[in-house]
């Protein structure tokens, strides 16, 4: 049996809109894999603990102690001490499927290229791109070897929020060196927000330069799950994370390999490329999609905030795995939002009202 793995310490509580999303990819996980634990702290354990999350294990004694402004940072010593082949994914990112990583012959696979929109890079995608990483990258130069400045490749850098390791012992050692990179400039690094600095791109350069499979791996351009981010939206900036859209609204779904299937919501312009579009006429398609598993990924990002993808985030719980799930997570909040001076009811779960006629 592969062992699956979540990362999450948040800064303050986990907010409700991130815990809908999380419910899902640990149910979807057991489902399919039969297994999922999670690496965290004490308090967070007792969040969950209280919601009711239905974790096969819940480790606090790797991370308890462990203080940095680096959400990634933890997930850097959990790969670092897992010893055993693995598979680790984000809180934000649901398998709906077995992907069969172990019947690869693959030492690595990695969701899909890092920070890559619909049509490729564009004029937004550049600033990003070197903040996130070449401006780190260049400015710590002098401490890079020769191997890592020739190799670095922005279209090669891996977005983790799938990570398959068949080859432990180089992750583990891959994070190592990643972690001791970031301690040695922890403050110019914390200051410059190097969260996917030290995740994404230097694990990424440190594997090449340890394991000779996953440098060809990456040549032959088998390293991706995906070619491109699974979940993109057309209104991107026109201001989706405000839920600040019009209909017909217009998400891509990027597909894994083996899938070639559309239905009432779905046109396939860019089949060679596993690209379809997904249109939602009117807010009444939403329901559509409470069923809908997105080709087997969904990666939301920072779109679990938008109250679209929360509403069908409930809409698939609460029609695949029954109200009292969605029940247990908006009791929970109830009873502790007020001292956050939040509203009770989310913007997903608003929407989710007035399309179903359903009350929590």
């Amino acid at each position: 049996m592969l062992n699956v793995y979540h990362t999450y310490i948040p800064k303050q509580i986990i907010w409700k809109e991130e815990m809908y999303p999380q419910l899902l990819s640990v149910l979807e996980a057991k489902k399919n894999y039969g297994n999922i634990s999670i690496y965290t702290n004490t308090s967070t354990k007792k969040q969950m603990k209280d919601i009711g999350l239905p974790y096969d294990y819940v480790n606090t004694s790797l991370l308890n102690k462990e203080k940095s402004r680096m959400y990634s940072y933890y997930k850097l010593k959990v790969y670092e001490n897992i010893k055993e082949e693995f598979l680790h994914i984000d809180t934000d990112t649901i398998l709906y499927k077995n992907f069969h990583f172990q019947d690869s012959n693959k030492e690595f696979i990695f969701s899909s290229p890092s920070d890559v929109g619909p049509e490729g890079l564009n004029e937004h995608d550049f600033p990003n791109l070197v903040k996130t990483y070449a401006g780190l990258f260049y400015v710590l130069e002098k401490q890079h070897s020769d191997f890592k400045k020739d190799n670095f490749k922005v279209s090669e850098i891996p977005n983790m929020s799938v990570i398959y390791a068949k080859d432990y012992e180089s992750m583990n050692l891959a994070a190592k060196k990643s972690i001791e990179h970031y301690q040695k400039n922890k403050k110019f690094i914390d200051e410059a927000g190097g969260e996917c600095y030290i995740e994404q791109l230097m694990i990424h350069l440190n594997l090449m330069e340890i394991n000779e499979a996953y440098k060809n791996q990456v040549r032959n351009k088998e390293t991706f799950l995906s070619h491109k981010e699974f979940l993109m939206v057309e209104q991107e900036y026109q201001g989706i994370t405000s839920s600040n859209y019009t209909f017909p609204f217009k998400f891509i779904v990027t597909t894994p390999k083996g899938y070639n299937q559309c239905n009432s919501l779905l046109s396939c312009p860019h089949d060679d490329r596993n690209e379809k579009e997904l249109t939602l006429r009117s807010e009444e398609d939403i329901i559509k999609l409470f069923d809908f598993d997105f080709f087997g990924v969904q990666h939301l990002t920072y779109r679990k905030w938008d109250r679209i993808l929360q509403c069908i985030c409930i809409g698939y719980l609460h029609k695949n795995y029954g109200e009292h799930w969605i029940r247990q997570v908006h009791d929970y909040y109830k009873s502790i939002y007020p001292s956050y001076g939040k509203e009770t009811l989310s913007e997903g779960e608003k929407l989710y009202e007035r399309l179903t006629g359903f009350k929590f």
